[in-house]
């Protein structure tokens, strides 16, 4: 894959060119997201259609541009599984059409996750909780975290580790 330096060596590629030499590139960064091959294809091309409409708004200044259509490929690819409806029919209500039977998709497993971390989340402490919540979802340091709940570093460290092994023990458990 080429680096572009400016937009204007990359205004010289056409087209058929630039999807030949980033498609792969295209590919990997949607395979990483969506496990779907039909789904995957879809977005794939629907990122490399985004890619040449936003052509203009690429900045060589803020980076590569490999780097930016595996970000805008990525995000893509996010964008369609938060507008995705995924449903897990062993926990619907409804009844299951005819011809599925209950087995568990790939695109659900994220699902399956995120309600298996959710229900075990809720057995730590609270200050474990905040602590998990903070660290990882809202990307905070041990010593900004350590600030907000007014407790020492170290003491922010110690909680972390215990929550993760806490969560680990649970999750061995429900596992058996």
């Amino acid at each position: 894959m080429k680096n572009h330096k400016n937009n204007f060596e990359l205004g010289k590629l056409d087209t058929n060119q630039i999807i030949k030499n980033y498609k792969p590139l295209v590919v990997k960064s949607v395979s990483k997201v969506i496990k779907n091959k039909m789904d995957s294809e879809e977005v794939v091309q629907d990122a490399l259609i985004k890619t040449l409409e936003h052509l203009h708004k690429f900045n060589p200044d803020k980076g590569s541009f490999a780097i930016w259509i595996a970000t805008l490929s990525k995000n893509t690819a996010l964008d369609f599984v938060r507008k995705k409806d995924y449903k897990i029919w062993s926990n619907s209500t409804d009844k299951i059409p005819e011809g599925i039977t209950k087995t568990y998709e790939p695109d659900n497993r994220l699902q399956l996750c995120a309600e298996f971390l959710k229900n075990t989340f809720e057995e730590l402490t609270e200050i474990q909780g905040k602590i998990i919540q903070l660290r990882f979802n809202e990307n905070k340091s041990y010593e900004e975290i350590a600030g907000f709940l007014n407790i020492s570093i170290e003491h922010t460290r110690v909680l972390n580790h215990r929550a993760i092994e806490k969560l680990r023990a649970i999750a061995l458990k429900k596992r058996k």
